[in-house]
């Protein structure tokens, strides 16, 4: 089970006496590594704090940290916090209205989030990679099993040189879920996002820019399958581009699967270019659309894909039932908006059974004011 320690508590408190509510308090600042355990539960990060290059932070199931308000935490080496189904790492502010900043990553090599839970945070998780020129990613990132709520900025950030996997994580009452982007020096990122959740993104769920400076280009490579967004500002916008005053390219080659967006306030998927954009092309594959202001919206020069099945947009609808038929009675099908004004909906029929099902189905704008009722005739 995955339990929290209620947060009541202020940051001058744990300086001066929480020992009573607590069994042991680890509180950190500055240079931090090593191996974190529950035995040392909570772990309280009272300013800025840093994983040093050449030096590794190993964060085991079950630890709570608690991030002071405005805090970072660096990692200039490498990092792995890995919990399990039963027990989660969390990453948690001390109080929701004292929101720690980010967890930032600079590190060559690969970091691993797993079954981690963050909240409470300006940016949760921003991943920088490497910049070196004309080199494929050296830094990798793999969050898998994550929870990302009440962030006020972005979630989970990925920037220039990396290779990324996000894999049923859910994002939730976040401004904007994850973000991608290059910007220079013949950079390549990677990113596979699978089975993830989108709900209440107040911007975009995901979004990419690529964009070329001076002579060298940016790539972005991106896949995102079996996602479900739900409530979101904007569903997955990519754009590519030169950076203003550059000469030359961004590119973008993305993929689109089995993804469902409902409830969409502006585009489910937008594809959008700026001057002399580069190459970019997306494939688009049995995605479901439901209340969305716009589903695809590309610019050139996108090259789109559409494999398999065709887009296919929803609409909420309903069968009737009855359990209570005369047989050999007529009934006739009604429908109304208000309870008072009844319109008849198809013909008059003959119950042959007690039990009936209609085989029609009716659109349901608004499941609290469209009503139906059998009229005997």
């Amino acid at each position: 089970m995955h339990l929290k320690i209620k947060k009541t508590l202020h940051l001058a408190a744990l300086f001066v006496g929480i020992a009573a509510n607590t069994s042991a308090q680890t509180i950190l600042s500055g240079n931090i590594s090593g191996t974190w355990t529950p035995s040392g539960n909570p772990y309280i990060i009272s300013a800025n704090a840093t994983v040093p290059s050449g030096q590794s932070l190993t964060i085991q199931a079950g630890v709570i940290v608690f991030i002071g308000q405005g805090n970072s935490i660096t990692v200039n080496g490498g990092i792995q916090a890995v919990g399990t189904s039963s027990q989660h790492i969390t990453f948690e502010a001390l109080n929701n209205t004292q929101y720690w900043n980010t967890i930032s990553l600079h590190n060559g090599g690969t970091s691993i989030f797993n079954y981690c839970d963050f909240e409470y945070a300006t940016n949760a998780l921003d991943c920088v990679g490497t910049s070196i020129v004309g080199t494929s990613p050296n830094t990798s990132n793999e969050v898998n099993y994550c929870t990302f709520t009440d962030v006020v900025g972005t979630a989970l950030a990925f920037n220039n040189q990396c290779g990324n996997q996000v894999l049923f994580s859910s994002f939730q009452n976040v401004s904007n879920g994850i973000t991608m982007t290059v910007t220079n020096s013949n950079w390549v990122l990677n990113n596979n996002i699978a089975n993830c959740s989108f709900i209440n993104c107040n911007g975009y769920a995901v979004s990419g820019v690529s964009a070329g400076n001076g002579p060298y280009s940016a790539t972005i490579f991106s896949t995102i399958q079996n996602c479900s967004f739900s409530s979101v500002g904007g569903g997955c916008n990519f754009s590519i581009g030169p950076q203003s005053g550059a000469l030359n390219t961004g590119n973008a080659h993305v993929g689109f699967t089995n993804n469902s967006f409902n409830g969409v306030t502006n585009t489910a998927i937008s594809l959008t270019a700026n001057e002399t954009a580069g190459i970019a092309s997306a494939t688009l594959a049995n995605n479901i659309y439901a209340n969305a202001s716009s589903t695809v919206v590309t610019q050139s020069p996108w090259q789109i894909v559409t494999v398999s099945a065709p887009l296919l947009l929803l609409s909420k609808a309903v069968s009737l039932q009855s359990y209570v038929l005369n047989i050999g009675s007529n009934y006739q099908v009604q429908a109304s908006s208000d309870l008072i004004n009844w319109t008849n909906q198809g013909s008059v029929f003959v119950a042959t059974n007690s039990f009936w099902q209609s085989s029609n189905y009716w659109p349901v704008a608004d499941w609290n004011q469209l009503f139906f009722r059998l009229v005997s005739q």
